[in-house]
């Protein structure tokens, strides 16, 4: 009876974190997408220091969402094993 719970637990657990990280990798991918098409737009216009400055800052703030997005995934992951002990 004690195992199953356990497998149970175990179960519901994975799902949890199944859909965490889809969702962040779906995330990063459509960020990466996002900067891949502002990174050609500036190749084509190379002379435009507004798309360089675009670049930048779209690179900062995707990096700065992916960074909280796996910072919030782990306090999750890390107040669910609390709960368990």
């Amino acid at each position: 009876m004690e195992l199953e719970k356990k497998i149970n637990d175990l179960e519901k657990k994975l799902e949890r974190y199944h859909s965490v990280y889809v969702f962040t990798i779906f995330f990063i991918l459509f960020g990466l997408s996002f900067w891949l098409l502002v990174a050609i737009s500036w190749i084509i216009n190379m002379s435009n220091p507004l798309m360089i400055s675009l670049i930048i800052a779209s690179l900062i703030v995707f990096f700065c969402f992916v960074a909280l997005i796996l910072l919030l995934s782990l306090i999750f992951i890390l107040k669910d094993d609390s709960k368990q002990d």
